[in-house]
């Protein structure tokens, strides 16, 4: 049989394409919630599951990067929900196969194969950012349905805008990928006259956004706080999380991998006359592309993965018939040429993030698809609870058993303070949470007033598991910088219990921060601001940092400049990140607040680590910033209270650690 005939033979077999679409599922399949783990990622999971069972309202109880479904995406959980975990892993990667095996079937040649080569070995590694790959692949191959083939598709179509609706909801950057595409695919039908089709496309998609949202137990009145409430963590995110720079090795690969893609962009539009709905598309998949490439490169540690083994797919459906019938021979030649190098260099940068990546994928294919068979035939007959850790070992959270704070807390509202939610639920304790769930997300001024408005209302915890922490070396008291000073005024650490603080809320009127003026100057980067003659007390500090025009595109396109607080104290220098944008309403510089001994010893009042002066410093060659920003220091005047009466005095001293010693 000649090459042309068996690609003939394998295209119109129906078994072939069988056997493709259940390799693809099998390989493809994801279960979220199967594994245990307790730390910081470990604890948002948990609490988005926890408010889904217990119907926290996102947009008013919950503001994060999730959605009311977004306990469907990570892989950590207490083994709960398990009744929505395994219907939608199941049916999901249906979706993804026959996605998959629909779009490979419009590729001409040998080039379909190297495509499902890609996503069978990539299905391998991808791990817990399957949803991150897999989903803006969907919604490509949606697009194209909603822009091109709706008269042949009219149930592929509908499908497709519930499919995208439910996606919208598990995470927000599905949501705004959901959104921008079907006003897209919208304004193609408007361009071709199809107002009717624009209109039902919008139509469909919105309602189905408020039946899913109101099926998982939401408020309508909470879905614009909600967006509202999620652009701001995204908005945010670009400052606060820049952190991991990526391999220069990894960053020329990429980009390499992208300018491939980028060129076949063009390829396309000077050798053939693009209609409307090809340029629908192409907008889509650029869409995509700079969505996968802000996630992968923000924080650049294993998320660089979702952006090198997603563009080999996004970039399928420049291969498909759509594009290819209106192409001469040559430009068709010189894509595949371009789709080959985009796979070469995407496999390069995989093996430069982690050594031998993609020769895992080849050779333990055939043991991940032999162990997804036996999880999928297992979940098929209803045997569930050897595919979640928490089902097969229900007491492996002994570890985070708190005997002291359970008794001390009962049954009344607590929520932790950092991030540590997980001993909450490890505890059966009765979790009441700020909005933003987890200090160091509180990125804006808009969220920092939203956290600190419930500490204020009659909806805020009468305990606190206070932990001070923070990540990537941020000054610490950055995180919930305005709700800080205002829980350590108003309330009391009682015990303390593992690595927290038990902290209750005092009885009586709220005391709310008074700040007085001390000085307000306009300094310069590496400019060094005494502190000394105002360390007689405690010092709260207000930063207006503007980036430049320059700045905000860097950002936009890739990584916000990295600013340092750097402190004098006793001869010693220390240096910890600083994100301007927390700063901006204020936040507790002196006394240093490192540890839970270093909050005790505020509230007792007696001597704590106080920085003589302070410097920002910012790691960019580029002029990312105006020159010039302004600082203001206040005098919190009734801060911290007096606690006057001995006894009180003697609890809190004796729940200072043995080896306290400032």
């Amino acid at each position: 049989m000649t090459e042309k005939k068996l690609i003939r033979w394998m295209t119109n077999n129906h078994f072939i394409w069988t056997l493709f679409f259940c390799l693809v599922y099998i390989s493809a399949f994801v279960l979220s919630g199967r594994e245990v783990r307790y730390d910081l990622d470990g604890s948002w999971c948990l609490a988005l599951e926890y408010a889904f069972r217990h119907d926290l309202q996102f947009g008013k109880d919950v503001i994060f990067t999730f959605g009311p479904f977004g306990f469907l995406y990570p892989s950590y959980s207490q083994g709960n929900i398990v009744e929505f975990r395994v219907p939608f892993a199941l049916i999901w990667c249906g979706f993804i196969a026959w996605t998959t095996t629909q779009l490979a079937h419009q590729i001409h040649g040998p080039l379909k194969y190297l495509f499902l080569a890609w996503f069978l070995g990539s299905s391998v590694v991808v791990g817990v950012h399957s949803l991150d790959v897999h989903v803006p692949f969907v919604m490509i191959f949606g697009a194209m349905v909603l822009m091109i083939d709706v008269p042949k598709r009219r149930v592929s179509a509908v499908v497709f805008l519930m499919v995208l609706a439910f996606l919208s909801l598990i995470k927000f950057t599905f949501f705004m990928t959901a959104v921008v595409s079907v006003l897209l695919c919208a304004a193609v039908q408007s361009g071709r006259r199809n107002i009717k089709k624009a209109i039902l496309i919008v139509l469909l998609f919105s309602l189905f956004i408020i039946f899913f949202w109101l099926s998982a137990g939401q408020h309508m009145e909470n879905l614009v706080p909600w967006i509202r409430g999620s652009l701001a963590v995204a908005g945010g995110y670009t400052d606060a999380m820049t952190t991991l720079v990526p391999k220069f090795s990894i960053f020329v690969s990429s980009v390499i991998a992208g300018l491939l893609f980028i060129t076949a962009f063009g390829v396309v539009n000077l050798t053939s006359r693009v209609n409307i709905a090809q340029l629908g598309l192409m907008t889509v998949v650029l869409l995509c592309l700079f969505f996968s490439w802000k996630h992968g490169f923000t924080r650049a540690d294993d998320h660089v993965n979702i952006y090198n083994l997603g563009i080999p797919l996004y970039f399928a459906v420049l291969l498909t018939r759509p594009f290819q019938e209106y192409l001469p021979h040559s430009a068709r030649f010189s894509l595949g040429v371009l789709f080959v190098g985009v796979v070469i260099f995407c496999s390069l940068a995989a093996n430069f993030q982690a050594a031998g990546t993609i020769q895992r994928a080849v050779r333990g294919w055939p043991g991940h698809l032999k162990e997804n068979a036996l999880m999928v035939l297992q979940l098929a007959v209803g045997d569930w609870s050897k595919n979640f850790s928490a089902l097969e070992n229900p007491n492996n959270n002994r570890l985070l058993d708190l005997p002291v704070a359970r008794q001390l807390i009962g049954t009344a509202p607590v929520d932790a303070f950092n991030y540590k939610q997980s001993y909450i639920f490890a505890n059966g304790l009765n979790y009441r949470p700020r909005p933003v769930i987890q200090g160091y997300s509180a990125y804006t001024d808009y969220l920092q007033v939203m956290n600190l408005a419930i500490f204020k209302s009659e909806q805020r915890p009468l305990f606190l598991l206070f932990n001070m922490e923070t990540i990537d070396n941020r000054y610490p008291t950055l995180d919930d910088a305005i709700t800080l000073p205002f829980i350590f005024n108003n309330y009391m650490p009682i015990a303390v219990d593992g690595p927290f603080l038990v902290l209750r809320e005092k009885t009586g009127l709220h005391t709310n921060i008074i700040m007085r003026l001390l000085t307000e100057q306009t300094i310069k980067f590496n400019e060094v601001i005494e502190l000394t003659p105002w360390n007689d007390g405690p010092i709260i500090m207000q930063v207006t940092m503007r980036p430049t025009f320059l700045g905000k595109v860097t950002t936009f396109l890739y990584h916000a400049p990295i600013v340092y607080l750097s402190t004098q104290t006793a001869g010693k220098e220390n240096q910890y990140r600083f994100i301007p944008q927390m700063a901006e309403r204020g936040f507790l510089v002196s006394p240093l607040i490192e540890t839970n001994d270093d909050v005790l010893n505020l509230l007792l009042k007696t001597k704590g680590i106080k920085p003589e002066n302070i410097k920002f410093v910012y790691a960019s060659a580029l002029k990312t910033f105006e020159e010039n920003f302004t600082v203001r220091l206040y005098r919190p005047e009734n801060f911290p209270p007096e606690i006057s009466d001995h006894q009180e005095r003697e609890k809190l001293a004796r729940l200072r650690s043995p080896l306290f010693d400032h």
